[in-house]
């Protein structure tokens, strides 16, 4: 061979290598650029993209641990994401990189690439069948850790520290979240002897590369087939090649357990446009759909042969069939666990029925937009939530577009019941933040008042319908009365649907349905219910029965102490 041949297959390996170099500093600026504008622009655009999809997923699927387990995921698979786009630009680099590598080895001997592509082989079998397992541990993990973070939460919360001092629970939330915690270490551990397992084989497969390439170089040497230069160079060239199979494997396993990211983003996102969805969320963009729709019936409410399952073989609601006019004010009655907060949220639309069709105004719920029925409905639930904003954010969440008309949210409040207690817990300033959690000079409401907002919060906007589930429950009756007999005054023709298991206020309604195990029993007026001395007559009497002994027993004169 001549020196002129020499020196140009040296050139050649120059350029080589010297590509390989400048490939390796642009893939770590490419990276690093990319990394930080994914975690800038594209993880908060993500976040909120599955938030938007939440919004409109029915309230049932919050009580299903696995749902919230996916949710739980989520929230760190939006910015573990960005990683996945790092590593596939990391496995391109390492593929190029490797490739001319790979060329340079074949310069030197044609078995050297062979060898390297069977250990890629292995190493990607390897990798993939120990990142399945690895995946599969971490989801293991993510029931476990939602439990441990619930005790933990508890234990820090401010509404459950009277609790556990009272009750002296500290000892049981610590064995509990020893408990959790312990789990999780051990799943940690064993996801950490996985890792092992693939380091193993790596350097199992390193180390039999190496060693075969020194024995086959020091053959070479001996035969005065290669210098000790050459040797250096050769050396060089399968340390090279080693880094570079390291890196390809690195950049494979990571966009192998990220793509299971992608696995449960896509899980999630399926649960969210399901079928399930109720009113229908799919033509928020059709115009046909947000405007004023004509009415296409007398009846607000239509409900025929409704039935609800929380879960299999256990039916709360059970052929529900009624219509309620416009213009009626209904009391739906019952003893506790009767089905009157879940009838409610199904014609909230909040729960899809098991089966069965209901219809607002004539229209089927799947022929409606959520925001066109809810903005004909204003709700007040027992469990009103507790915003620490302002009074009036408070109240005017219940009507977004009325959130800044302050005389649209203080007849809101004479409406609710909250104006009294505003003026003189707050000094009618209706800019009193709430709640000591947030602002060192929050105001604290009791559960009442907290409820009166809530009730308030329906009142803004004068819709057309009014549903109060059991919102006057941590109000006294005499209270809870008032309540509902001042909401009936102000009616004016709307159409109202009253819920408690206190029944006196049944009176206030134009008609009463009366709920027994998801079933209605009774459906007439007061009076008609009184005189066929069924259900309704029974809770009547004997809630009366209960209050005037209990206020005979209040006005008894006290015995002398003996």
């Amino acid at each position: 061979m001549s020196i002129g041949t020499e020196f140009r297959d040296i050139l050649a390996l120059i350029v080589i290598l010297g590509s390989l170099y400048v490939l390796q500093s642009s893939y770590h600026v490419l990276t690093e650029f990319s990394h930080r504008n994914l975690l800038n622009h594209f993880a908060p655009k993500m976040q909120e993209k599955f938030i938007l999809a939440l919004d409109g997923v029915p309230v049932r699927k919050f009580d299903d641990p696995h749902f919230n387990d996916l949710t739980n995921k989520v929230q760190g698979t939006v910015n573990r994401i960005t990683y996945f786009i790092v590593h596939l630009i990391g496995f391109v680099s390492e593929v190029f990189g490797t490739a001319s590598v790979f060329f340079v080895a074949a310069r030197i001997r044609w078995y050297f690439p062979v060898i390297a592509l069977v250990m890629v082989a292995i190493r990607f079998v390897v990798d993939q069948a120990v990142g399945r397992q690895i995946i599969d541990s971490w989801h293991e993990i993510m029931p476990i850790e939602r439990k441990r973070s619930y005790f933990h939460g508890r234990s820090c919360a401010r509404d459950f520290a009277r609790d556990i001092r009272m009750l002296q629970l500290s000892d049981m939330l610590a064995t509990l979240r020893e408990k959790y915690s312990r789990e999780i270490r051990d799943r940690i551990y064993q996801i950490n002897m996985m890792s092992n397992k693939g380091y193993y084989v790596s350097l199992a497969l390193d180390s039999t590369f190496n060693a075969f390439a020194l024995i086959s170089s020091l053959i070479m040497i001996h035969k005065g087939q290669i210098t000790l230069g050459e040797l250096t160079m050769i050396w060089q060239i399968v340390q090279q090649l080693g880094s570079r199979l390291n890196g390809l494997s690195s950049s494979f396993f990571g966009m192998y357990s990220y793509i299971a990211d992608l696995a449960v983003q896509k899980e999630l996102l399926d649960l969210c446009v399901s079928d399930e969805r109720l009113p229908t969320i799919g033509a928020l963009d059709s115009e046909s759909m947000v405007r004023d729709l004509p009415r296409k019936s007398d009846y607000v409410f239509e409900l025929n042969d409704i039935h609800f399952s929380y879960r299999e073989g256990h039916e709360a609601l059970r052929g529900i069939t009624l219509s309620i006019p416009r213009g009626q004010v209904v009391a739906l009655c019952g003893e506790n666990g009767a089905g009157k907060s879940t009838l409610v949220k199904i014609m909230l639309g909040l729960y899809p029925p098991t089966s069965g069709e209901i219809r607002f105004e004539g229209y089927k719920y799947s022929e409606l937009e959520r925001d066109y029925l809810l903005k004909r409905i204003g709700v007040a639930f027992q469990e009103s939530v507790r915003y620490n904003y302002t009074i009036r954010e408070n109240i005017g969440f219940g009507n977004i577009a009325e959130l800044n008309n302050i005389d649209a949210i203080r007849k809101a409040a004479e409406k609710g019941g909250a104006a009294e207690f505003i003026r003189d817990l707050a000094g009618d300033n209706y800019e009193a933040r709430l709640s000591r959690y947030l602002y060192p000079d929050g105001l604290e409401l009791s559960g009442g008042q907290w409820q009166r907002l809530g009730v308030s919060r329906a009142h803004i906007g004068d819709r057309d319908v009014l549903i109060m589930d059991e919102p006057a429950a941590q109000l006294d009756p005499v209270a809870e009365y008032e309540q509902f007999k001042a909401v009936r005054e102000m009616l004016h023709g709307r159409t109202a649907i009253l819920v408690s298991h206190r029944i006196g206020f049944a009176r206030l309604a134009d008609r009463v349905i009366v709920l027994k195990d998801g079933r209605v029993v009774e459906d007439g007026t007061h009076e008609q219910l009184m005189r066929a001395r069924g259900e309704y007559a029974a809770l009547f009497t004997s809630q009366a029965k209960w209050y005037k002994d209990l206020t005979d027993a209040s006005n008894a004169p006290g015995e002398e102490a003996m």
